[in-house]
């Protein structure tokens, strides 16, 4: 069996993206890009969806916001690098979101690590974890629509019981990201959102919002 590659212009992809969407369920009108070619590319805009930026786009200052903004974006998460200072004074040209809740991503991987490991990809059937020299162990998802791997920070960002911290910053949401999650511990988050969270050192983590990056 011979391979072949078969190559398509810009403009050809866009018209393969135009007709998969009409397949969609009309209630989804939402899509998120992390990606910024993918901005001002008008599909999801023309098919009725609201654009929001998600954190591929690491926006971490004001001038990017203001960008955004020109290029019609309905909102953007924050960078998680950012500081709380730094969330506070930067432009909301477009609304803002900040994640205050989840695994954070810290590597995209080009290949499935368990089909090169095992020759079969298992990944979307349940959650494959790597362990590192001290035991810490980090869990591996399924990109979306891929079969790239994305890794996952071993301990979840909580910042649940911090939340009033966030009010007067201009912000338009906050964001609870689930991956990893059965039904149970999802009830329990949304709990402690609504009521009275309490962290845990040794089962989660504050990330870079106090600190910022070195």
């Amino acid at each position: 069996m011979v391979n072949q590659t078969v190559q398509l212009k810009p403009e050809q992809i866009s018209r393969i993206i135009r007709s998969q969407i009409k397949h969609y369920e009309t209630k989804i009108n939402q899509s998120e890009t992390g990606t910024v070619t993918l901005i001002g590319d008008g599909i999801a805009r023309a098919a009725g969806f609201a654009v929001r930026g998600d954190f591929g786009l690491n926006i971490v200052n004001s001038r990017a916001m203001r960008y955004l903004r020109e290029q019609g974006l309905d909102s953007q998460l924050l960078s998680f690098e950012l500081t709380l200072p730094q969330i506070r004074d930067i432009s909301k040209a477009v609304p803002a979101e900040v994640l205050i809740y989840g695994r954070l991503p810290l590597m995209l991987m080009e290949n499935c690590v368990i089909k090169n490991r095992t020759g079969t990809c298992t990944c979307q059937t349940g959650t494959v974890r790597l362990v590192d020299r001290v035991g810490e162990e980090f869990p591996i998802v399924k990109d979306p629509g891929t079969c790239r791997n994305v890794l996952l920070n071993g301990k979840k960002l909580y910042l649940l019981d911090k939340k009033d911290a966030f009010r007067g910053m201009g912000l338009w949401a906050l964001r609870l990201q689930f991956t990893t999650e059965n039904p149970s511990e999802i009830d329990k988050v949304l709990m402690d959102y609504q009521g009275r969270a309490v962290f845990d050192a040794g089962s989660y983590t504050r990330g870079l919002y106090s600190r910022g990056v070195e």
